[in-house]
């Protein structure tokens, strides 16, 4: 039995450093739901709604499915944490097979290992984030597309559009991709390129790029280079044929966007109920959706930040500093090197892939910076940009993992190399590597894994019976949406996102839905204190109590009510007498949250939204303290007390 395990393993490295990462991401997977997106994509799937822009129906639809299978044996968090720990797993070991395949079964191991233990690709991993999903799409397509170039094999061309496809339902940044996976796919193992095969993929490949961004442009140029490969007539026209039908069939299941919106579920971001408002969903038309330029930062600034968000990946359990750092920094140019090291050792050894590697890694970093354009990060680029410059409103290190990924494997290749003659060492200092990490990255850290949880409680449970909650932005929101549609807390309280009422259609379901504007009301768009101003009235017709997150800024709160506000420990209750407190509830709120917000700081504060999220929750322990200095600062800046 042992010599057929050892046989299997032999024959298939990825799969077992895949298992390798899942055993890893399972004892540091969330429990719970987790801060940013999660609430809303965990209250998505469990309603099957429409989360927010592009919609995203195959990775709540998959979803869904995946934790019924767990059901009862799993709560429904859990288990969905545990698909994106699947995926991220399955997806890092088809990569590093497509990398490391020729330098043995070690090597691909090694690699496997390294590269999904990266801190930006291991935090996706424990949670539930569609990009764990991206990156298996991304995989598969490399993986597919190896064999479709090995064998010059039309059916796994098809194949590999048909992923080319299931990347604009799925997420489609997996779409970046592409270029790699249609290189290889047209290169045979002599390095011979078929450009009739490029011109039918890359055809193949802008239009799913087209029907994903609804743009004209990738569309006539898709359809231009499809012709060109038919003209060419025999296979090629035969392969450009079935391959543009294949990626069509994946596409269609955008039409599942439209099916669930039209159900009207709970979470219902764009409603994509009619086939204008299905495009401006995937269009994410309600966003600012930049061009190539102007630049939103610098371009040197933006390579800058992924240089940044590269020197993040390894010993981070040793320094989360955000700028260089002494105990990391040093070991970060070391794996460049090691990198460099595998990437040489790559091309000498099997140019085929290399060449298609370096694409991934090429469009994975600096492609991914150019079609993005983002601002400069939070922690980056002060005192080079104007103090009041527009950032992003999080680290966006997430967009990168997959070069990472591919960079982790280089790495390995390198380590391989300078350790030839030690691979056992090999794999331990992979495994060094890892547990650099885990301080970092680990989501059962106790005073981290309940934060999203307790502060949906603290808005939720804090608020009156029948109250409009509202609402300051996607912590506080996607929280409360979490707890009220996946484990039913509170359902009597109406949540009001507060930055998504200039949404017509959001303004719209508040309409229909609670009469939150009258019904015969215009529905026109002035400004946000007006909306509020209006929704405050209609609430009070409907006697219905209105309180809002300590989130929340002070002019909104005087577009409802003036200064007639009562203090609540974690909300603002409306009163029209005034500011007071409610030393009743405040004693409530600060024992919904003692077990979370009685430390004296946060341990790990890589994302500084969990320095934010735990201030909010010490909000009721600084009004009972708010005779000391820095209880008073804390009433003034976080909780909006005045």
């Amino acid at each position: 039995m042992s010599a057929a395990v050892r046989a299997w393993g032999r024959a298939h490295p990825g799969w077992v450093g895949g298992l390798l990462l899942l055993a890893i991401y399972g004892a540091t997977l969330a429990p719970g739901v987790t801060l940013w997106d999660a609430g809303e994509f965990l209250a998505a799937i469990r309603t099957l709604g429409v989360p927010h822009p592009p919609g995203t129906p195959l990775f709540v639809v998959a979803g869904r499915a995946w934790a019924n299978l767990w059901s009862p044996l799993l709560p429904f968090a859990t288990a969905v944490n545990l698909a994106s720990a699947v995926a991220t797993a399955a997806g890092c070991g088809l990569l590093a097979t497509v990398v490391a395949r020729a330098h043995g079964p070690r090597a691909v191991l090694l690699a496997t290992v390294v590269g999904g233990t990266g801190s930006t690709v291991w935090s996706s991993a424990t949670e539930t984030e569609v990009y764990g999903w991206a990156l298996f799409l991304m995989g598969g397509m490399l993986w597919v597309a190896d064999r479709a170039g090995t064998r010059w094999s039309g059916r796994h061309h098809a194949l590999m559009c048909f992923l080319f496809g299931l990347a604009v339902p799925l997420h489609v940044s997996a779409l970046v991709a592409g270029p790699a996976a249609i290189l290889l796919a047209a290169s045979d193992l002599g390095g011979s390129i078929s450009w009739r095969m490029v011109c039918a993929g890359a055809g193949v490949w802008l239009l799913g790029v087209a029907i994903g961004t609804v743009s004209w442009l990738p569309a006539l140029l898709g359809l231009a280079l499809l012709a060109a490969a038919y003209a060419g007539g025999g296979e090629g026209a035969a392969v450009a044929g079935r391959s543009a039908l294949a990626l069509l069939l994946g596409t269609s299941f955008l039409g599942v966007l439209y099916v669930l919106a039209r159900g009207d579920p709970s979470v219902n971001q764009g409603d994509p109920s009619s086939w204008s408002r299905l495009w401006a969903v995937v269009a994410r038309s309600q966003y600012d959706v930049p061009g190539l330029f102007p630049r939103r930062a610098p371009a040197w600034l933006q390579v800058g930040n992924i240089l940044q968000y590269l020197d993040w990946q390894y010993a981070r359990g040793w320094s989360d500093a955000v700028g260089a750092s002494w105990r990391r920094t040093p070991l970060t140019l070391a794996l460049v090197v090691l990198g460099v090291i595998g990437a040489g050792n790559h091309r000498r050894v099997d140019p085929r892939t290399f060449r298609a590697t370096l694409l991934f890694v090429v469009c994975t970093s600096l492609g991914v910076v150019a079609i993005l354009n983002l601002r400069a990060g939070p922690s980056y680029g002060w005192g080079i940009l104007p103090a009041d410059a527009l950032r992003e409103a999080r680290e966006r290190d997430y967009f990168f993992a997959p070069w990472f990924v591919a960079w982790g494997a280089w790495i390995a290749l390198g380590l391989r190399r300078a350790m030839h003659r030690a691979p056992l060492a090999a794999l331990g200092v992979a495994g060094l590597l890892a547990v650099s990490n885990v301080g970092a990255t680990s989501r059962r850290d106790p005073a981290r894994a309940p934060l999203a949880r307790t502060l949906g409680l603290a808005m939720l449970d804090g608020a009156p019976p029948n109250a409009v909650l509202l609402l300051a932005g996607d912590n506080d929101a996607y929280a409360s949406w979490y707890l009220q549609e996946v484990e039913g807390v509170r359902r009597d309280v109406i949540p009001v996102v507060v930055p998504l009422l200039p949404a017509d259609w959001y303004r719209r379901q508040l309409r229909d839905r609670h009469q939150l504007f009258a019904v015969r009301e215009s529905l026109g768009w002035v400004s946000t204190a007006d909306a509020l101003r209006r929704m405050g009235m209609a609430a009070a017709s409907l006697g219905r109590p209105v309180v809002a997150s300590v989130g929340l800024s002070v002019a909104h709160r005087e577009a409802i009510s003036g200064e007639g506000w009562r203090f609540r420990g974690h909300l603002f209750e409306r009163t029209g007498t005034g500011l007071s407190a409610d030393s009743a509830a405040i004693a409530r709120a600060r024992q919904l949250v003692q077990g979370v917000a009685a430390r004296d700081q946060v341990p790990h504060r890589a994302d500084p939204t969990e320095e934010y999220v735990w201030r909010v929750l010490r909000c009721p322990e600084a009004w009972i303290s708010r005779q000391a200095p820095n209880a008073s600062g804390l009433l003034e800046s976080t909780c909006n007390y005045r």
